[in-house]
């Protein structure tokens, strides 16, 4: 298994020295930015497996940082760290898809369950696509499932046809 790469994102990452070394003594590649702008740039040049993402920073906030990203096309589960449990906070996360929550101050397990958590959800979903294209490629008749897989949306029928090839590839 290739080792996991996370990106820490918190203007005061001084702090979470501690937390960082309790991942990478656990064979976790962590990378570390304490600004949403050196955060973007490290997001366009390196593939992260997840990001740790502070809400309250100086200049371009969490969420501001996350919606940048999503306009570059950047996809990567995200784990929104705040300081504030707000209702309309967490909804405004939500919409930009964040991933999960934790609230500070957090502590080193709660930062691995929660990354052994999403990485895993993320594993099971990618083994359930190339689980179900392996049996659709068995049934290709079987459109309604193929449907129900990719979508009925021009975009979604689309996005699906790349996906299938993508997985072709890897399977094959």
């Amino acid at each position: 298994m290739d080792q996991v790469k996370i990106l820490w994102v918190d203007d005061e990452i001084d702090y979470l020295k501690p937390h960082i070394k309790f991942l990478e003594d656990k064979g976790y590649i962590v990378y570390t930015a304490t600004n949403s702008s050196d955060a973007i740039d490290m997001l366009k040049k390196e593939n992260f497996d997840i990001l740790f993402l502070d809400e309250n920073m100086p200049g371009m906030g969490g969420l501001a940082m996350l919606e940048h990203a999503r306009d570059l096309n950047i996809s990567i589960p995200v784990v929104m760290i705040t300081k504030h449990q707000e209702e309309h906070l967490m909804e405004e996360a939500l919409a930009n898809r964040i991933t999960d929550f934790l609230i500070k101050p957090v502590n080193p397990s709660q930062i691995l369950l929660t990354l052994k958590k999403v990485l895993n959800e993320k594993d099971i979903l990618k083994k359930k696509i190339i689980d179900d294209f392996q049996k659709h490629r068995k049934d290709p008749l079987n459109e309604e499932r193929l449907k129900e897989l990719i979508g009925h949306t021009p975009i979604e029928v689309f996005a699906g046809a790349i996906l299938g090839i993508l997985i072709a590839h890897l399977v094959v």
